[in-house]
């Protein structure tokens, strides 16, 4: 079924998975502008507890020298996974903050060589969380989506079941310096962003012509849709611009969790009037945000052409270890 567009007001929707209808308010903040808030206040998403945990310990990384940081430095790594500070590796402009990247270990190759800092044990409880509330989300949004608008409804429908089962996904510590720390205006790439911040506020999204604040809520995580669930919808479902600009005299601090997919249902690439496999998507965005892979190779994708986008290995041991310094 479709909805009008009926939100009029700056204030996003809290979901309350505990209530009966919804997914249809979900679907119609995913129709105007893709962003919504989970209530979690009664611990009915994720345990507050491994919340405080997983905060203190991103905390506690970030505090470190930036010499003991930098032995973490994403460069090092084949997996993508590890460490930029301020010196953006990124092509997002203005860009003022760090970050720490984490992947599934089905998604990159495992790479044994570079120390990775340990976020465990709560790392392992939260991303499970995550994927439950990824489950609970698919299970009250699906049944109010106007699945006329999809290309293959019942492809749409198994890829994002069966991800669950894939487990795919890629994790974000970031903090934000006082008075000034940013990151630029941009889509997120993966199906859905599950997103943690803290009380300072920041995050801006682009609506109406106008950029709107995303109020921190206690007790509540920021949901919003990413660049493969709009396109697996033909654009139905809007992947919003959005950036942070930390105006206050105190660090902010975030955690974001993306549930990816490389094969299954296909996508539609408006821009360029083509479907194409989500993993391509993914690995084209990947590399033209991250300078340390853009540099090196103009068509990453070339190598996949005429294959099952799950043969990845060998691609990844041709492209990523060329990009290793040594």
């Amino acid at each position: 079924m479709a909805f009008m567009n009926k939100f009029k007001t700056k204030d996003l929707p809290i979901i309350d998975l505990n209530k009966d209808n919804q997914g249809k308010v979900m679907v119609e903040a995913c129709l105007e502008h893709g962003f919504f808030y989970i209530d979690n206040k009664q611990e009915q998403v994720i345990d507050l507890k491994i919340v405080g945990e997983l905060q203190q310990k991103s905390q506690e990384f970030f505090q470190l020298p930036i010499n003991k940081k930098s032995k973490y430095a994403i460069e090092k790594s084949i997996s993508l996974t590890g460490y930029a500070g301020f010196e953006s590796i990124t092509n997002f402009v203005p860009h003022e903050n760090e970050i720490y990247v984490i992947h599934s270990p089905s998604l990159f190759p495992i790479d044994k060589k570079n120390i990775q800092y340990s976020f465990e044990p709560a790392l392992t409880e939260y991303i499970e969380s995550c994927w439950k509330l990824n489950e609970k989300i698919y299970t009250h949004l699906v049944p109010y989506l106007d699945l006329n608008a999809v290309r293959n409804p019942s492809g749409f429908l198994k890829s994002w079941k069966d991800g669950f089962q894939e487990r795919l996904w890629t994790g974000r510590f970031i903090h934000y310096p006082p008075n000034g720390g940013t990151i630029a205006p941009h889509n997120d790439v993966g199906l859905l962003t599950i997103l943690n911040q803290d009380q300072t506020g920041g995050l801006q999204v682009w609506f109406q012509e106008e950029w709107v604040d995303v109020v921190p809520i206690p007790n509540t995580f920021v949901v919003n849709v990413g660049e493969i669930l709009q396109n697996w919808s033909s654009g139905l479902l809007k992947s919003t611009r959005h950036r942070v600009i930390n105006k206050k005299a105190v660090d902010r601090y975030s955690m974001t969790f993306l549930p990816l997919f490389d094969k299954f249902c296909e996508i539609y690439i408006k821009e360029k009037n083509e479907w194409k496999y989500p993993y391509n998507h993914l690995i084209e965005r990947y590399y033209s945000i991250y300078k340390h892979l853009a540099n090196s190779v103009k068509n990453p994708i070339d190598y996949l052409q005429g294959k099952n986008p799950k043969q990845i290995d060998d691609f990844h041991q041709k492209i990523f270890f060329s990009n290793i310094s040594q």
